[in-house]
């Protein structure tokens, strides 16, 4: 493993009800012992860190102390971004500036903000959103915000429920470069996957294992969805169709649920 990034889920809880998210439900948060246990699990190569829920500020002070935590391990060496709808911020400008002042002080190099109608119809107000940039533009804050925008989704969690034309059929996004730079998924429990959607079994718990011993350790079937080496999982004419139709997130999702651990907290 030359280098790797890491996806660190912090929290299920959310202040919104968004009619696309993946999150089977909307309870349990990592605890600061946790977060201490997984920082001191992983591997000295880490190039990049997005933190995520959930969303993060229903976990506030837990969010602060795990931005603290990383840098005083990592310290400038890696990037640092973070996933939040963007709600604890814009109650007001002042607000949006102090809250940026105080993130980029913890060592965050940039905030992703969904701006989307899916958010829209979870209660986020977009026109606040959007003002979160505009009001960091206007006095130059070195804070980098981008948003996201979606018109479709992956179906999968609360997305199942969706119209068909606002579905989003997708092949998998890792790659035979991911061998050697890995991109790592947690879920609250300490679970390591290295699928973004958690659809695959999980390689490891980082609670209770160092991640370099985790990746030496991976079977045959795990280098093999690591590597984006999918359509062989299609073993059966049933999951056959669902890959010719649906694709192979599709695909997974179908082939190992019976070997994905339940959250249900």
């Amino acid at each position: 493993m030359k280098e790797y990034r890491f996806n660190l889920n912090l929290t299920q809880k959310c202040n919104l009800r968004c009619p696309h998210c993946y999150n089977s439900n909307k309870k349990g948060s990592l605890t600061r012992e946790q977060v201490d246990t997984i920082i001191g699990n992983l591997e000295d190569n880490l190039i990049r860190l997005k933190i995520e829920g959930g969303e993060v500020y229903c976990e506030r002070e837990l969010f602060y102390y795990t931005l603290r935590r990383f840098r005083d391990r990592f310290g400038k060496s890696f990037h640092l971004g973070v996933n939040t709808n963007g709600v604890a911020f814009y109650q007001s400008r002042d607000n949006v500036l102090q809250e940026a002042d105080k993130l980029y002080n913890l060592g965050v190099n940039k905030i992703r903000i969904s701006l989307d109608k899916f958010h829209e119809d979870g209660g986020a107000d977009l026109e606040k959103v959007r003002s979160i940039k505009r009001f960091l533009d206007e006095v130059h804050h070195p804070l980098d915000v981008g948003y996201l925008s979606l018109t479709v989704a992956m179906p999968i969690g609360e997305a199942e429920k969706l119209l068909e034309h606002q579905k989003e059929k997708r092949d998998c996004m890792n790659g035979p470069d991911c061998l050697d730079n890995p991109y790592f998924f947690t879920d609250i429990l300490g679970n390591l996957y290295t699928c973004c959607w958690r659809l695959v079994p999980p390689i490891g718990n980082i609670l209770t294992a160092r991640l370099g011993d985790i990746y030496k350790g991976m079977s045959k079937s795990d280098r093999k969805i690591l590597a984006g080496e999918i359509k062989p999982f299609a073993s059966t004419p049933q999951l056959q169709r669902i890959l010719s139709e649906e694709g192979e997130c599709r695909l997974c999702k179908e082939a190992f649920k019976d070997a994905r651990p339940k959250i249900d907290l």
